[in-house]
């Protein structure tokens, strides 16, 4: 019958089961041998007593009584190993049932005392202690020359008080065996329990440990053996510190188990008291296991016997943390190179930093095609030194040509091995593993990303070639916003007409030759150009002929050119050419074969100035432009005795006529609106200057009707078709010694020229001054209004003489 749920023992835990190193509790064992050896003490001095009383020899007794005193003996020393107890115990109950079988002589009741050892054998329940007590009895009752004769009967003794003695014997016994009997039924039912609950525990896959105060181990449950890949006599008893945690971990695992286990901490006020912590073991492959572990401190009367730890491998666990920390610290850096791509103009060099920071390298580099196409060049690094670094394309094999070559990637273990490494690079970069990942653009290669690692790596992971490969689809994207930039720069620097660079442009490119200048004390000359008549052109074969003009200009003069010197269009027919490295007498040379390479019948001007080392960029474009207006005026003298303009001035019918009353209320009009002393409107001719009217006079100047050249101002816009303002001619290179500045005091002018229907300039509206002063908009405005009224006049009086001319004909 099973006990009832009340009277049965409390189950034993599971930390006192694994205190002892046998399947059942050690003070079970200390109890049920105690007990069993006041029933051997009892059962010896009974069967001593009547072994003398039934006269047997000495000797006799002594085979008796010995085996039952080393039984006693053995039995009662808990400093013996537990097995040696068990065959003691199992000496002492056989010998004892030998006996009282001998004594009886061959009695009927002689079998009660094997049943009696039997059933004693029962108690410990193993098949091996039965099978030594029989061996054991057997040996005895050889040696003691007895048997078991039926009928036989007990000396001295009528045959019911022998039966009675043993029945008294065997009831004895039974009483006194019958609670470590059920004890022993209670605790093989806690074990069982226990031995479920410990499977449920395990199913987990834990580890089950359970250490003494100096950190041996005095249990492990099979899971951990198998963990280890030890036995249990190899695993128990040794120091578990030094059995699986990691050498460099030891010291620190040490000093924690002394602070669980320090006998001097004194009794625990809570028991048990819960720890939970993590850290690695070494498994039985040697391999680093992360374990989650739940200590509980073990104790006795108060007292820290030890420890018993449980332990779950989360491993793996941890290992996808970190790949899910490291994917999201992965998109972010990622993202953040998105975002510089994104808004960075040049992003190349985000670009690199990225790639190396994701990839966990040392450092990074971009190669690009130079212009040429025949070699590599490194644009962006993240290792000072290495820009500029070139690798020829056509030379020994390299991993960056190679890459380039294939559009695939490659991967160079070892530099140190490998005859794939540029030189310079190997010697600059301080790497020994790299990768070599092609940029490509609309699936092409436009460049390579170079990433590299100071240790030897023999297999690069799978995150880090998909993100070089991510990297390197950033640095495309960076490449094509930047050459979409540059593209947009371009088209905001280039004259769209001629396809050199425009006035912005020109405008940056002379500051830079300029500072470089400065820096080295080179040379710099800078040369101005325009087409002479250039707006006669437009005006009489329209604006297409006058484009394809300046398209053949700009490309006939980019043929006389250096690859260094730079041409740009400042606007309309004015161009400007930047001239490094070029003192006067080459820059003579060059503005000589400017001129020469127009096929544009009419020519240009070219003005020429060299930097003198201390002008400013707007001074020395200054000198430049009057230089240029300077060689305009020589060739407009030679112009101004062109046949067909003095034709245009002789037909105007104004050289010798008396003043035009149309004409002078103009001029007088001019002094008025511009408040200007003196108007006049002026024919040029080869020679000489006549004013066909004028208005007005300048203080200590008496108008006179002609005067020479070397009194004009009016012979340049005469000549140019340009119109001519200054603001103070004694500052002024073309004017500052014309004798009209030195003799007459003019010192401002204004003059807009007047043309022929056939587009010759024959004459000059223009306003004078004796005093320097800046020419407002306004003022021009209404200035070139007159002068279109005065146009008109002179188109009637030509038109007046070619009909008088044809009546007279």
């Amino acid at each position: 019958m099973r006990p009832s749920p009340a009277t049965r023992p409390a189950i034993v835990p599971i930390r006192r089961l694994l205190d002892a190193p046998s399947p059942l509790p050690f003070t079970t064992w200390l109890e049920r041998h105690q007990t069993a050896s006041l029933a051997l003490t009892l059962w010896t001095t009974v069967v001593v007593g009547w072994s003398a009383a039934s006269g047997h020899s000495g000797v006799q007794l002594l085979s008796h009584v010995v085996p039952l005193l080393v039984a006693g003996f053995v039995t009662t020393r808990a400093s013996l190993p537990l097995f040696v107890r068990e065959l003691g115990m199992v000496l002492g109950l056989f010998t004892g049932a030998a006996l009282v079988a001998n004594l009886a002589d061959g009695s009927v009741i002689a079998p009660v005392g094997y049943y009696l050892a039997l059933a004693l054998t029962a108690l410990y329940e193993r098949r091996r202690d039965l099978w030594a007590g029989l061996v054991v009895t057997a040996a005895h009752q050889a040696a003691a020359g007895t048997v078991i004769p039926d009928g036989a009967r007990v000396a001295g003794l009528p045959d019911w008080a022998a039966t009675v003695l043993f029945a008294l014997s065997f009831l004895i016994l039974a009483s006194v065996l019958r609670l470590p009997w059920r004890a022993n039924r209670y605790e093989r039912a806690g074990r069982a329990a226990e031995a479920a609950r410990l499977a449920d525990h395990l199913a987990v896959s834990e580890i089950v440990v359970s250490l003494d105060t100096a950190g041996r181990v005095t249990h492990i449950s099979d899971h951990g053996l198998g963990v280890l890949a030890r036995s249990r006599a190899q695993v128990v008893g040794s120091d578990w510190v030094d059995l699986v945690v990691e050498p460099q971990q030891r010291p620190a695992a040490r000093v924690a188990l002394q602070r669980l286990t320090d006998p001097g901490a004194g009794p625990l006020a809570i028991a048990p008291t819960y720890f939970q912590f993590e850290h690695a073991i070494l498994n039985g492959a040697r391999e680093r296991r992360i374990f989650r572990w739940r200590t509980t401190v073990s104790t006795k009367d108060g007292a820290v016997t030890g420890t018993v730890t449980a332990g779950v491998d989360i491993t793996e666990v941890r290992q996808a943390e970190r790949q899910l920390l490291r994917e999201r610290r992965d998109l972010a850096r990622l993202a953040l190179l998105a975002k510089a791509v994104a808004r960075e103009s040049d992003a190349r060099e985000s670009v690199v930093h990225g790639v190396a920071e994701l990839a966990d390298a040392t450092f990074a580099v971009l190669c690009e095609l130079t212009p040429s196409g025949d070699d590599l060049v490194v644009t962006r690094s993240t290792r000072s030194g290495l820009v500029g670094t070139r690798i020829p394309l056509n030379a020994a094999p390299s991993g960056t040509g190679l890459a380039y070559a294939t559009a695939e990637p490659v991967f160079v273990p070892d530099g140190d091995q490998s005859p794939l490494l540029n030189p310079r690079l190997r010697e600059l970069a301080d790497g020994r593993s790299f990768l070599f990942q092609p940029v490509l653009v609309d699936d092409q290669p436009a460049a390579v990303l170079a990433v590299a690692w100071a240790d030897p790596i023999a297999e690069l992971s799978t995150r880090q070639r998909n993100l070089v490969a991510l990297a390197a689809d950033e640095a495309a994207a960076a490449l094509v916003r930047l050459r979409a930039l540059r593209g947009w720069e371009e088209a905001a620097l280039t004259d769209v007409l001629t396809g050199v660079p425009n006035r912005r442009a020109f405008e940056r490119l002379f500051d830079e030759a300029l500072e470089t200048a400065q820096e080295h004390g080179r040379p710099l000359a800078v040369a101005l150009m325009d087409l002479n008549g250039f707006k006669l052109l437009n005006d009489s074969e329209g604006h297409a002929a006058g484009d394809r003009v300046l398209k053949e200009s700009a490309s006939l003069w980019m043929e006389e050119l250096r690859p260094t010197d730079t041409l740009a269009r400042l606007g309309g027919d004015e161009f400007a050419v930047l001239l490094p490295t070029c003192g006067t007498a080459d820059a003579t040379a060059v503005a000589d074969r400017l001129r020469s390479a127009l096929r544009h019948e009419a020519g240009c001007g070219v003005g020429i100035a060299v930097w003198n080392r201390e002008e400013t960029a707007a001074e020395l474009l200054h000198r430049a432009d009057e230089a240029l207006y300077a060689d305009k005026s020589a060739g407009a003298r030679r112009r101004l005795a062109s046949q067909a303009r003095l034709t245009a001035v002789e037909s105007t019918g104004l050289l010798h006529a008396p003043h035009v009353a149309e004409l002078d209320e103009l001029t007088k009009l001019v002094t008025e609106f511009l408040a200007a002393p003196r108007s006049t409107i002026t024919l040029v001719t080869q020679d000489r200057q006549v004013f066909a009217s004028q208005h007005g006079a300048l203080s200590g100047a008496t108008p006179a009707r002609s005067s020479g050249l070397d009194f004009s101002y009016c012979q340049h816009p005469a000549t140019t078709g340009r119109e001519l303002v200054v603001t103070d001619s004694r500052e002024h290179a073309l004017l500052r010694n014309n004798r009209a500045t030195t003799e007459l005091g003019v010192v401002s002018y204004a003059g807009i020229p007047l043309k022929a229907r056939t587009g010759e300039t024959v004459a000059v509206l223009c306003a004078i001054d004796d005093r320097p002063r800046e020419w407002s908009p306004a003022e021009l405005d209404k200035l070139r209004q007159l002068a279109h009224r005065a146009q008109g006049v002179i188109d009637g009086r030509a038109a007046a003489v070619v009909r008088r001319a044809s009546r007279r004909g």
